[in-house]
């Protein structure tokens, strides 16, 4: 689910893109110079840079980090999908084969949340309520379950940032029967402009720490490719790597809470506009619940299977 792609010059492709771009040349060129007595290593270009005036070098790393901007949007969708676990080599992917710890923590917490529920049943039984600590953890789990995971274990990813992804896209079917897949883009388009503008930022943001992961991702690779192929592991050089892994990680778990606040919105805007969508397709308004989710379930069917039959009827 994505939304409109930023503008080359505009405040989100500066947040999500252009930024990491700069902090990935600044951090490879880092390494560079951390390693760069120690190896024999030709960079022409990086030495013509430091011997130029400032105004070269600094227009230089502007258009090379405006590059790297451009190609970070143009490959977003992958690198997201390799974060959410998709892909038969995708090494998240493949860990699951050995253990799939995002499956084992949603099947703790649905046996945790069905043991909290009994309790509640039983003092519910007795006349009293559920004791306030097991208040507080049910509570605690069911946000867990609804903000981290998808509503069914057939739909849990590799990761913890594919299922925080994941939870807001099965909202939708859940809550009314649409499948957010087809309805996205076309509910994107009545969406009032502030509250796209909001939508925007929010993706802007996942996509900043999306980008300081791959970003962070690639420096180590490149630290410990110079390192191992010329003999320069030492102590010092397992902290770096150790800082950059780190790094990585931090970079990742922003990611995810970013994705959880831009799943916030999201949500939002199914349960906000979902009938404006309806009233700008012309549907009939359904006479009660369950008629609703029928009539959204027939769009969704008709529009990602390309099946006018199913369309629902329309207001004359």
């Amino acid at each position: 689910m994505l939304g409109k792609q930023p503008d080359l010059l505009n405040k989100n492709f500066a947040i999500g893109y252009f930024i990491p771009s700069v902090i990935f040349l600044v951090g490879a060129y880092s390494v560079y110079i951390h390693l760069v007595d120690k190896v024999v290593i030709s960079f022409d270009v990086l030495r013509k840079i430091q011997e130029s005036s400032a105004l070269v070098g600094t227009t230089l790393v502007a258009l090379l980090s405006w590059t790297g901007g451009i190609l970070l949007l143009a490959i977003n969708r992958d690198i997201i999908r390799i974060l959410e676990g998709y892909g038969v080599i995708n090494p998240f992917r493949l860990l699951t084969k050995v253990i799939h710890i995002q499956k084992w923590s949603f099947r703790r917490l649905k046996r945790r949340k069905s043991e909290l529920d009994k309790k509640r049943d039983n003092a519910r039984a007795k006349g009293r309520d559920l004791c306030p600590v097991d208040r507080v953890k049910r509570r605690e789990v069911t946000t867990r379950l609804a903000w981290r995971f998808p509503s069914s274990e057939e739909f849990v990813l590799p990761t913890s940032f594919g299922n925080a992804l994941r939870s807001f896209e099965v909202y939708p079917n859940d809550m009314y029967g649409v499948d957010s897949i087809p309805a996205w883009p076309r509910l994107y388009a009545v969406i009032p402009k502030d509250y796209r503008e909001a939508l925007d930022d929010a993706k802007a943001l996942l996509d900043f720490w999306v980008n300081l992961w791959l970003a962070s991702m690639i420096i180590l690779l490149e630290y410990l490719l110079i390192a191992a192929t010329n003999g320069l592991f030492n102590s010092s050089s397992l902290i770096f790597a150790g800082c950059l892994i780190l790094a990585s990680y931090a970079f990742y778990n922003r990611a995810t809470a970013s994705a959880i606040g831009w799943g916030s919105l999201v949500r939002s805007s199914f349960d906000l506009f979902l009938d404006d969508l309806r009233l700008k397709l012309g549907y009939l308004k359904p006479a009660n619940p369950t008629r609703q989710r029928e009539m959204w379930t027939s769009f969704s069917r008709a529009v990602f299977y390309t099946d006018p039959e199913s369309l629902p009827p329309r207001s004359k």
